[in-house]
């Protein structure tokens, strides 16, 4: 009974709506038949040129067809249909001119946003520094928590090149540098596609960073802690590497080309890594790195073999 209801309930929805358009478009539908009639009343005037006549010269002119109505209404459907699709085709211009005008406000702005993020980072941190706050032993500890977390915030909606920036700026402040105890930490650090080409990050804690497809080209890491970082694809050309700890990181696909290993800890994954044996044979081996050609390293395996790719 209840889906009887529902059904009887429906269709006079569908009905109404049905009426409901039909008074909202009958202004047109009159005109329309207005017009029809009025074409159907002229076929009865010869002088209408509509129905069959005889001029006076005695010529017959037969009734007008479908084919006459055709060749007589083409061009003006061709001119009506032109019309629209020029209308419509610079509607569609303006709006995609419109949509990539908001596209690039929605970019300057992002940019201007960005760019006062790293400002404020700036000013906040450089005031902290004027203040002592990082070497004063009642505030230091609340201090460089706060950094801490203003710096990995910031970091995180920065792209690479504010990033790099960021970290020049910590690095020659001697924020992050501190053998003993550094004023910011960069443990679990955002900083992928970050060009620190050259700069001393010495003693570095990065351990869990993400530094995916950064450029570290000469950049000296030398006793740097990077244990569980990504480093995949990162450039470390020429980099002193020196007893820096990589235990767990993703080294896949980076570039050692003239970087020092001395003493250097790559239990990592170094699958297609460009590094060289006579590189390995310096650095610290263990069962849990993996070398450029996907094989895990032996402690009885030849060190003198070719393992660059």
């Amino acid at each position: 009974m209840k889906r009887i209801r529902r059904y009887s309930s429906s269709l006079w929805n569908r009905i109404w709506a049905g009426v409901i358009w039909m008074w909202q478009r009958l202004p047109l539908i009159i005109i329309l038949t207005a017009v029809v009639c009025v074409a159907l009343w002229f076929y009865n005037f010869s002088w209408s040129g509509f129905g069959a006549y005889t001029d006076p010269t005695g010529d017959y002119t037969p009734v007008k067809t479908l084919w006459d109505w055709l060749g007589l209404l083409i061009i003006p459907v061709f001119l009506a249909l032109g019309g629209i699709w020029i209308n419509v085709s610079v509607r569609q211009i303006e709006r995609e001119r419109d949509e990539k005008h908001a596209e690039t406000e929605r970019k300057i702005a992002d940019d201007r946003l960005k760019e006062q993020t790293l400002q404020t980072y700036f000013d906040r941190t450089s005031d902290m520094l004027l203040k002592n706050q990082f070497n004063d032993s009642a505030v230091r500890e609340q201090a460089k928590v706060v950094a801490r977390a203003r710096t990995l915030t910031v970091l995180r909606g920065l792209e690479g090149e504010r990033k790099s920036a960021l970290i020049r700026f910590l690095s020659e402040a001697n924020l992050i540098t501190d053998d003993e105890s550094p004023a910011i930490d960069l443990t679990f650090a955002d900083m992928h596609n970050t060009d620190l080409s050259g700069v001393q990050l010495r003693h570095l804690t990065l351990i869990g960073a993400i530094l995916t497809g950064a450029n570290l080209l000469l950049v000296d890491l030398e006793g740097a802690d990077l244990s569980s970082a990504d480093l995949t694809g990162v450039n470390l050309e020429m980099a002193n590497l020196s007893e820096a700890e990589f235990q767990g990181a993703s080294l896949i696909g980076a570039n050692f080309e003239f970087a020092t290993l001395k003493e250097t800890n790559l239990s990592a994954n170094l699958t297609g890594a460009k590094i060289t044996s006579e590189q390995l044979a310096h650095a610290i081996l263990d069962e849990h790195t993996i070398l450029p050609d996907g094989t895990h390293w032996k402690s009885t395996a030849d060190p003198s073999q070719d393992t660059s790719q």
